[in-house]
């Protein structure tokens, strides 16, 4: 081979070498570009599901809130009801005992009037 065939050929496998860095440049960089894409949308899912979370244990929270709550109305309705017969079984023991003293007052009236 003459010099310049030898130049030529070095030239030619050259700028394929060249041609094919650059393809693999340009894949690479495709790629590259794909893998930030879904890395974006990994990271949009993520935030999207943390945020789910989060309102579910809001939610969580509001119901277990209202829970305690209906618990402690029902405990304290059950309070009032228990206060409201033992009153009114005082009033009606009250009122026996008042009743029984109104007669005895009667009848010892009568007693004396009688006498």
């Amino acid at each position: 081979m003459t010099t310049r065939e030898e130049a030529v050929t070095e030239e030619t496998v050259t700028r394929t070498e060249l041609t094919y860095t650059s393809q693999n440049l340009k894949k690479y960089e495709t790629y590259e570009e794909h893998i930030e894409e879904q890395i974006t949308v990994s990271e949009v899912v993520i935030s999207s599901k943390k945020e789910d979370v989060i309102e579910s244990k809001e939610k969580t929270t509001i119901i277990e809130s209202q829970i305690s709550c209906f618990k402690k109305k029902q405990s304290l309705s059950a309070k009032i009801e228990e206060v409201r017969q033992y009153k009114s079984n005082v009033n009606y023991k009250i009122s026996k005992k008042t009743k029984f003293r109104e007669e005895a007052e009667l009848q010892l009236q009568t007693t004396k009037g009688e006498s």
